[in-house]
């Protein structure tokens, strides 16, 4: 009997702020909506998937340095804060699709094609291809997967305005590996090869990692002990950049991140029934890691772009270290009562920066989740982020010199909560509150978070 199961699945997701954020004298409002469709079938030897989707974000270079235009005149700050409202916008278009095979040696193969752009003639383009085989021989299971991962895309100017930015990197890897299981040891052996090619600039690279983990069962499911020495080529995207920082400047150099190794060993198991926690440390070595850091900018010159004024941020390269520790516990009370809470401690060394710019030492969270009845739920949680650090670097407007400062930016605390109906499989509804605190943080250099939100919304599903 031949079984078939066809699925179709859209989602959209919108979310918008007026702004209005105490002190800020730009426009500091911001938009961001996606929508996803998914379209599927399901037979009794292979399923496949595809994506399809858009989303647009718009933003303001609202973190204007407090004592940026104290020397001019009234009509003059005018001028600036009315260039600065004209802002950035991103779009994403996306395709790409999945197929899994349950009886054969081709495992699966993944396939994703990106298109972004910006407001500023910035334009990218990314495929990825991600095809893995999985076969036995005698006891053991060999693995291999393979990747091709194309990133390219240019800058109308570098921050300088001289010449225009084009970068293109493809890389293609195999990772092969098999599994070995020995008494309470289960040990995965394996290597990842990569070769680089940069089509912009003649740097190709052939680079080698290890991959190899292992673990043991010390006390059955109350303790397992496991380590790992692990590396591969991270590749860096305008994209991915901006999903973490939406106020980079639209001059970047985009250059993948040769991750060396990351060495780490742990615990983890259950204290209890119903607690279970998490024990790990590691060292990683990163060769090429992307560092935000806010851009430069020059007092003297009035009529800029918008993102020249000591609002933006661009991103350096170094070889960073990092010694990190990690933390955490879970808790399943009950079916209807889960707690969490969590710490990661890290120790950055730079080679080059004098600083891990905008990275913090420190990071711990909690959460909680309710389930009140089959219709209500409801959920908080709470972070905190340590101090970070930041290089001003600017052409200082009386002295006509240029200064160099390194700004801590404060640790802070926050707060939200939120409470559910689901009227249905396909729509549920929502309330949710953001910053309970009420701290104007800043989570970038000059960019106050806003205060205390409150959003109601609902989320609709379309399964046909």
């Amino acid at each position: 009997m031949l079984a078939i199961l066809i699925m179709l699945v859209g989602m959209l997701k919108h979310l918008s702020s007026q702004g209005g954020i105490d002190g800020v004298e730009v426009n500091d409002n911001f938009l961001n909506t996606a929508l996803d469709l998914t379209y599927g079938s399901k037979k009794s030897d292979y399923s496949w998937n595809t994506d399809l989707g858009y989303q647009i974000q718009k933003y303001h270079w609202y973190g204007l340095p407090i004592d940026y235009g104290s020397s001019l005149t009234l009509d003059e700050r005018v001028a600036i804060y009315d260039r600065v409202d004209s802002g950035q916008t991103f779009n994403n278009f996306y395709v790409g699709g999945k197929i899994n095979f349950s009886e054969s040696a081709f495992n699966e193969i993944k396939l994703k094609y990106n298109r972004f752009w910006d407001a500023y003639n910035s334009t990218e383009n990314r495929f990825i291809a991600k095809p893995s085989f999985k076969f036995d021989i005698e006891d053991k299971t060999i693995k291999t997967n393979l990747i091709v991962d194309y990133v390219g895309g240019s800058f109308a100017n570098d921050l300088a305005e001289i010449v225009s930015i084009d970068y293109g990197y493809t890389n293609f890897g195999l990772n092969p590996s098999f599994a070995i299981r020995k008494d309470d040891w289960n040990i995965n052996i394996g290597a990842s090869v990569f070769y680089s090619l940069d089509t912009k600039h003649d740097d190709n690279q052939l680079l080698f990692y290890p991959q190899v983990n292992a673990s043991l069962k010390v006390v059955g499911d109350w303790m397992l002990f496991y380590t790992g020495l692990e590396g591969g080529l991270d590749q860096n995207s305008y994209r991915d950049f901006t999903n973490e920082n939406s106020f980079l400047s639209p001059t970047l150099f985009i250059k993948p991140t040769n991750k060396q190794f990351d060495l780490y060993a742990g615990l983890k198991g259950k204290l209890s029934n119903y607690i279970s926690y998490n024990l790990k440390g590691s060292y990683v070595s990163e060769k090429d890691k992307g560092l935000f850091r806010s851009n430069p900018y020059d007092e003297t010159i009035l009529v800029q772009d918008e993102y020249q004024y000591g609002n933006s941020f661009g991103v350096v390269y170094d070889k960073l270290k990092t010694l990190r520790f990690f933390g955490e516990l879970k808790a399943d009370f009950s079916k209807n009562i889960s707690f969490g809470i969590n710490g990661t401690f890290s120790s950055f060394t730079t080679t080059d920066e004098k600083e891990a710019w905008n990275l913090p030492a420190l990071k711990m969270g909690t959460n909680l989740n309710v389930t009140i009845s089959p219709k209500w739920y409801a959920g908080a949680e709470a972070f905190f982020v340590g101090e970070r650090k930041d290089l001003v670097q600017k052409t200082n407007v009386l002295t006509l010199l240029p200064e160099m400062n390194v700004q801590k930016l404060d640790s802070y605390f926050d707060v939200n909560a939120n409470v559910g109906y689901k009227y249905s499989d396909r729509f549920n509804a929502f309330l949710r509150m953001n910053n309970i605190a009420n701290q104007a943080y800043q989570k970038w250099l000059n960019y106050p978070v806003q205060s205390f939100q409150i959003m109601l919304g609902g989320n609709y599903k379309f399964d046909f």
